[in-house]
């Protein structure tokens, strides 16, 4: 016969759910661990993939929840649990760490600021005085429809700022445009008609601006073919460990969680966000596009990115919001490397 009273009773019960409530979470950052480790090759996992640093708030909770409801006592199992737990926690944090604390690479001589928006929502005229105010000067549009063409068209004070642009010319969906304050030529157009790269003559000196713009994730298999394509052409183009200017700049419709974006990186290229520790900034989705149960989804996913080669230095990266806009747009400051 059990001699446990109601508050021994109700003790146990709460004591079970913490601990399953943190195991739960664990499984939870150990999947998120793997996914980010590996290329899944299905949408729904490469999307979940793209959200691995909640795994570090989930390893940290479940943790300090198995730690404190098995104590004083682990027990062999719970002993392994939590130092599984304490190992995700230093596995994801190990990631983000880059953000927060990664050294930062030096700049001189004048600077060129770049910004990288998707448009498909966003307000024209918005993002001509955003650019205004913050002295841009090569404007990176991607996602231009035929309504935003148009809009574009119709905002002379955009053209008159950046008289100088290339890309999307016709009434397609999914194009992008570059433009700048400064004399541009186009050198080369991905397949899908997405992606692009310009030489702008601008205060670094002659800088290629390929502007970026991959299938998303939902479509699996033209989003890795993007990727091949992007990766092939930058690595036949500029090498590996390139030390000319080349800024790298779009939705790259991929977080640095997605291994398609860190073989990008891996090619040889520096991670805006890292360099200048910019701490964790998501981009989408922003706006109210996206909602639950009527409340607007906060930015979660950082999918909008400035990359730049050994031979440049982005000292300051932050994200601004363009009204109408489900992404925020990602600014960026770029010199010469020191």
């Amino acid at each position: 016969m059990s001699t446990e009273g109601p508050t021994q009773v109700i003790t146990s019960v709460l004591r079970t759910g913490v601990i399953v409530g943190g195991v739960m979470a664990l499984v939870g950052s150990a999947v998120l661990a793997l996914l980010r480790s590996t290329d899944p090759g299905t949408t729904r996992l490469a999307e979940l993939a793209a959200f691995a640093p909640v795994g570090l708030p989930l390893a940290l909770v479940g943790v300090i929840a198995v730690a404190l409801a098995l104590r004083p006592s682990f027990g062999r199992a719970g002993l392994a649990i939590v130092v599984a737990g304490a190992l995700l926690t230093c596995l994801h944090g190990w990631w983000l760490a880059p953000l927060y604390v990664a050294s930062s690479p030096s700049g001189t001589g004048p600077a060129m600021v770049v910004m990288a928006q998707n448009l498909e929502y966003g307000d024209v005229s918005h993002v001509q005085e955003v650019a205004g105010r913050l002295d841009v000067d090569v404007l990176c549009l991607s996602d231009i429809g035929p309504d935003q063409l148009a809009s574009i068209r119709a905002t002379p004070a955009l053209a008159r700022a950046y008289p100088y642009s290339a890309g999307v010319t016709e009434e397609g969906t999914g194009g992008t445009i570059v433009m700048s304050r400064y004399p541009l030529s186009t050198t080369w157009s991905s397949t899908s008609g997405r992606s692009l790269t310009v030489k702008v003559s601008g205060p670094t000196g002659p800088t290629s601006v390929v502007a970026v713009h991959p299938y998303p994730v939902y479509e699996t298999q033209a989003w890795h073919d993007d990727y091949a394509e992007i990766g092939t052409y930058l690595r036949r183009t500029f090498g590996t460990n390139p030390r000319s200017p080349v800024v790298i700049a779009g939705d790259f419709n991929a977080s640095s969680d997605n291994t398609p974006f860190r073989r990008i990186v891996g090619i040889g290229y520096r991670d805006g966000a890292a360099d200048t520790n910019a701490w964790y900034q998501p981009t989408w989705p922003a706006g109210s596009k996206r909602r639950t149960f009527g409340i607007p989804v906060p930015p979660l996913v950082t999918l909008d990115h400035v990359l730049a080669s050994r031979a440049l230095a982005i000292t300051n990266l932050h994200t601004v919001r363009v009204s109408g806009a489900d992404h925020r747009a990602v600014v960026a400051t770029v010199r010469r490397a020191a």
